[in-house]
């Protein structure tokens, strides 16, 4: 619980920044190490038989790997009893 304290203490805007920046670097890496391979004309834009499709990919699959952690400890926690005194409930409420 005091993890979730401390990720708490960090902004929603630092959270965005990470979400985003962090996939999108590893992406645009890969186009530009890429960049003749990556595009195709018989799909939208992302050639999918080369290379290039797993560094596009391997993002995805992190961060759905980890928000999946998130959920199940968030289930796990919720299930745990949890002791407050009368004055932690009330300043909670």
């Amino acid at each position: 619980i005091a993890w979730f304290q401390r990720i708490s203490q960090l902004s929603i805007k630092n959270l965005f920044i990470i979400g985003w920046l962090c996939p999108g670097i590893l992406t645009a890496i890969s186009a530009i190490i890429w960049s003749k391979k990556y595009t195709t004309r018989t799909n939208c834009w992302l050639n999918i038989s080369q290379a290039p499709y797993w560094p596009s990919m391997i993002p995805i699959a992190i961060c759905t790997g980890f928000q999946f952690i998130l959920i199940l400890t968030t289930f796990i926690v919720s299930d745990a009893p949890v002791s407050l005194t009368e004055g932690q409930y009330k300043r909670a409420k």
